[in-house]
């Protein structure tokens, strides 16, 4: 599979006005959200990467480095109970 590189421009969601730009890398092992002026650790700045989607074991989940100076990512939000088949619906048996 090839890199793909996707240049975005977002708006920010509480206030009005304010423009951002966000680069999107993806590629066979993730996709990897870098907004502009952010980075990782271990990377040079304008080339790291502090968010990742990816799968683990078949599970989709979100790794997120929130610190620069922090080598080992801040949080891991597993996806699984965002799975359809957990959905709980309502009970209709009144």
């Amino acid at each position: 599979m090839a890199t793909h590189v996707i240049k975005a421009k977002l708006a920010d969601a509480i206030n009005d006005g304010k423009e951002y730009y966000v680069e999107i890398r993806i590629d066979e092992q993730g996709i990897y959200i870098r907004p502009d002026g952010y980075s990782d650790s271990c990377s040079n700045d304008g080339g790291g990467c502090p968010v990742l989607f990816e799968f683990a074991n078949g599970v989709p989940r979100v790794v997120v480095w929130g610190d620069i100076n922090q080598e080992d990512y801040t949080h891991l939000v597993d996806l699984e109970g965002a799975k359809e088949t957990c959905r709980i619906l309502p009970d209709d048996d009144f």
